[in-house]
């Protein structure tokens, strides 16, 4: 780990020199000179060569001989790497449950495992002779559960449900003015004063049927599970709820009129039978709620207007009951269901709260248990529904295989009958050992702080506080940003990226409100009082067509460009101003708020371009588009490379008489969801994954690092040693050299997920120092053995892992001979089989050592509450397992040594000196002005 070793750059702020540069460089890019994208312009384009994959096997889930799908990748990597925990004499227990009409089963477990090894649990089903049991009946091992909250009851959970039920109680609402003048506006010269945040005033907590009408308004509910299912936030079978606004219309008719701006109000932790939680629920009738949003009767549509309303409280959650694809993509079947009437006045007044009504729960009609997964393993669940009889004999045995957690204590055996719906369970005592967390010591991290003359390394989080968390979870966001701030150091969090969207900028017009903006900029000065750094950032997405009525404000020039693709949302990638705009948009953000910027003590700053184009997942199956631009360009990259197009056509056995009609996005399908362009028709020129389809990803790679080259070769007037952070979805990882036909289907998914999204490795790296840092939304369930491997192998290659993985809810995809989409093609198959979406807890802490012990950065998404992203009390209680671990290794003596660092290398100040411009102001003991949910 030691290509980022180099020489300390100091960064320089030579203001003049570069608007003096922008300006020449601005006039040649609108004459059509400067060296950018364009049709005639392919300097600096390799035009590669990689060879044709061919299609080939993966290993598949198998088909149990009772039709259900056999999931069980714990089991897999156990054997692989020697964590599996046998049953053996002298670390062995037993447990039998007798359960009515014949049924009896018992089972075995070892009493002393290490942290995040998997137990072998062996047991037996059998009932006696001339009894029939119904099908299907399931066996469970749980090792979450914990003593003092399960009080000795026998407990369903979501894996497995058994009776869903709450009691919702509304605890009253709160109403916000707007401040007139009091928030803060950016200015392109910067000479803006700091505003007051959060900009509005608060009313109290009432609990009336009429509620204030207002700019602002939040719902206050307290939620009992009064059902006998554990209700969990994360993996197979997480909930969520999902909350719905109606409105009486001037005919009587009820229709929508809002929803909660993240869609679902997340629980971050199980709530058990029994237990209650107090939640927020704020409810937008303009999503996305942009600033200025024209339809809205309230400023971005945040507030609520006169009228009749009913609120409806949903939960939804993943149900496995059937196997329809797309049911449990985003949330899952409702529940549960309440309904409360109330009006909304222009003045408060005090009248009785009309009492709500249960409309709905999901389980009413029976059992919902899975009727088609007969195996699943997950971070500390694991099952076997068996969902027929055995042909003969008068019992079944099997074995689980469950991934404890270094707090379990105890791990829970369950047997589930479906006919009556039934659950018996029996606890089992366990010791967990805990050498398994310690960690080897990388003397040489790839990306590091410096703090009072020692490095540290990176652990990297995602502050969303302008998408998802300000006022979308409660009323008073200047507390609860820094508190969330101070969780994720508390976490081991010391660098944050930010979302990058372009709301900081809505403030070009004045706006009366600009939520997610302020927002944005309030946690960034909440960054700076903590001493957070943050990652450089540029723009969401590269192309967004925003960039360019932003960089006209910040330099008073002008942007035009000739394509725009998606409906006007994007700019054509060949347009060349494009990059410049990006730059002119890169550029103010290091002036002004480059102190924060994280510059490694390697002496390089990366730049945070979250640039996704193209997809391999179940829901999206698509390349975004190009335009005719891009498509021109690429007509003259064929040309530079093959030269004679009777030589193209003898290479791809096409029959193209002119180089006009080799229009790769001509005639392709656009996916259902309208995302754009999917390659999967076999009789159409390009089609995954042919040669056509291999030149065309090469291709889109290189215009890809071409945009960058240009927009860095003017932002480095800015900041000299800016590198590209390339922030992609969809579980992609920068590593070269692998196999297209590995039989291992994750590798598979890298290698086509690169192809799609246009970021090929292989091309990457024949332009070594441009990009130097990877990040992706990880949404695919490596192994530890998996993310070791390709950690080193990335690093070694010259681009640091920094991956935000979704923990709480990863999406592997069950390659199986039955059930889900048909995924022959885009796995490049020999032969038709299907992918199913399986939802997963996956442990962190594995994770983290191996990512850090193999030079790359630790990292977790904190906090995107609509796209079911986010840390859980699961994924912060390991984090502190993993934080005190690395610091008794980074504090040991000779550990010590090797992390002091000369005084002025690096610099651990940012990029800009100077003087701070804040925006706003965090005081201290910011709070609640006294307003709290009371039982009265």
């Amino acid at each position: 780990m030691t290509f980022f070793r180099s020489i300390s750059l100091p960064i320089q702020v030579c203001r003049f020199r570069r608007w003096l540069f922008l300006g020449l460089l601005h006039s040649l890019f609108v004459s059509g000179v400067a060296v950018g994208v364009g049709e005639e312009s392919l300097d600096g384009f390799a035009c590669l060569d990689l060879p044709v994959s061919q299609p080939g096997p993966v290993d598949e889930y198998r088909i149990h001989p009772d039709g259900g799908l056999i999931y069980d990748p714990i089991r897999r990597e156990a054997e692989a790497t020697g964590q599996l925990v046998r049953v053996e004499p002298g670390n062995r227990q037993l447990v039998t449950l007798e359960l009515g009409a014949g049924l009896r089963a018992w089972a075995k477990a070892p009493q002393r495992i290490d942290a995040y090894g998997v137990a072998e649990i062996p047991y037996r089903l059998e009932w006696v002779e001339g009894s029939e049991p119904r099908f299907p009946v399931a066996v469970e091992a749980v090792a979450f559960e914990e003593p003092e909250r399960r009080n000795g009851r026998d407990l369903f959970d979501l894996a497995l449900p058994g009776r869903i039920d709450l009691d919702v109680r509304y605890l009253g609402s709160v109403t916000a003015h707007l401040i007139p003048g009091a928030r803060n506006n950016i200015r392109p010269d910067m000479l803006d004063e700091p505003g007051a945040y959060p900009g509005f005033a608060r009313g109290p907590l009432v609990r009336s049927g009429v509620i204030e009408a207002g700019d602002l308004v939040w719902f206050r509910f307290r939620v009992r599970n009064t059902g006998d299912t554990i209700l969990k936030p994360e993996g197979f079978g997480g909930c969520q709820f999902y909350p719905l606004l109606k409105k009486r219309d001037a005919s009587g008719e009820w229709g929508e009129a809002g929803g909660s701006y993240n869609l679902y109000v997340r629980e971050l932790e199980s709530l058990y039978p029994g237990e209650s939680r107090d939640i927020w629920v704020h409810c937008t009738g303009s999503y996305p709620g942009y600033s200025g949003s024209g339809a809205a009767e309230t400023p971005q549509g945040f507030g609520l207007t006169p009228g009749a309303y009913q609120f409806h409280f949903r939960m939804t959650y993943r149900c496995y009951e059937t196997d329809e694809v797309f049911l449990n993509i985003w949330d899952g079947p409702v529940g549960y269901h309440w309904e409360m009437p109330f009006l909304v006045e222009e003045q408060p007044r005090q009248v009785s709260v009309s009492e709500g009504r249960r409309l709905y729960s999901h389980t009413d009609q029976g059992p919902r248990i899975t009727r088609f997964v007969h195996t699943l393993e997950e971070f500390m669940t694991a099952f076997d529904c068996h969902l027929q009889a055995p042909e003969t004999g008068h019992g079944i045995e099997g074995v689980l295989h469950l991934q404890v957690a270094p707090w379990t204590r105890e791990i829970v055996f369950k047997v589930i009958t479906t006919d009556p719906l039934a659950v018996r369970t029996a606890a089992m005592p366990v010791e967990i050992g805990l050498d398994a967390l310690s960690l080897a010591l990388d003397p040489d991290p790839s990306l590091y702080v410096i703090q009072e003359g020692l490095w540290h390394p990176v652990i990297a989080s995602q502050s969303m506080a302008d998408m998802r968390a300000n006022v979308q979870i409660g009323p008073f966001p200047e507390r609860h940003i820094p508190e969330r701030m101070r969780e994720m150091i508390d976490c081991g969090v010391n660098v944050v990226a930010t979302t990058g969207m372009p709301w900081l900028y809505d403030d070009r017009d004045a706006p009366r409100s600009n939520y997610q903006g302020d927002a944005y900029k309030y946690s960034l000065e909440v960054a700076r009082k903590e001493g957070l750094r943050v990652f450089g950032w540029g723009s969401y997405p590269f192309d967004r067509a925003t960039v360019l009525p932003i960089a006209e404000w910040i330099s008073g020039g002008s942007f035009p460009v000739g394509e725009r693709t998606l409906g006007g949302a994007m700019i054509g990638m060949a347009e060349p101003n494009l990059p410049l705009a990006n730059a002119v948009l890169w550029g103010y953000q290091a002036r002004r708020w480059g102190d924060l910027y994280f510059q490694s003590g390697s002496g390089i700053c990366p730049i945070d371009v979250e640039d996704t184009r193209g997809w391999l997942r179940q829901d999206i199956q698509i390349r975004y588009p190009m335009g005719d631009g891009v498509t021109k360009l690429f007509q003259g990259w064929l040309r530079k490379k093959y030269i004679d197009l009777d030589r193209l056509n003898l290479v791809w056995g096409s029959d193209f008489a002119d180089w006009g009609e080799i229009r790769p996005e001509a005639g392709q399908v656009t996916n259902r969801f309208g995302h754009q362009y999917e390659y999967t028709d076999p009789d159409h020129p390009f089609h995954d994954w042919n040669l056509p389809v291999l030149d065309w990803d090469i291709f889109r790679t290189e215009l890809r690092l071409r945009n960058y080259r240009d927009v860095l070769s003017v932002f480095r007037e800015e900041v000299p040693n800016a590198v590209i952070s390339v922030r992609t979805e969809g579980g992609n990882v920068l590593v070269a050299g692998l196999d297209p036909q590995s039989p291992n289907a994750h590798f598979r998914h890298i290698y086509y997920s690169q192809r799609r999204c246009g970021l090929i490795a292989e091309v990457v790296q024949s332009e070594p120092g441009l990009v130097r840092v990877h990040s992706d939304y990880t949404t695919m369930p490596y192994t530890p053995s998996e993310i070791r491997f390709l950690t080193r192998t990335a690093v070694a290659q010259g681009v640091v892992p920094c991956f935000f993985p979704q923990f709480n809810n990863m999406r592997d995809i069950a390659i199986n001979a039955r059930y889900g989409t048909e995924y022959g093609v885009h796995y490049n198959l020999p032969e038709g089989r299907k992918g199913m979406m399986m939802h997963v807890l996956l442990a962190l802490y594995p994770w983290f050592k191996a990512t850090y012990e193999e030079g790359g950065v630790p990292g977790i998404l904190w906090e995107d509450y609509q796209c079911d992203g986010f840390a859980t009390a699961t994924q912060k209680r390991e984090m502190r397992y993993f934080r005190q671990a690395l610091e008794r290794v980074l504090n040991r003596p000779e550990s010590l040594d090797l992390r002091r660092v000369e005084e002025g290398a690096g610099d651990p100040d940012g990029v800009v000196s100077g003087e701070v411009r804040p925006c706003y102001v965090v005081e201290e003991g910011a709070g609640y002005d006294g307003v709290e949910a009371s039982d009265e």
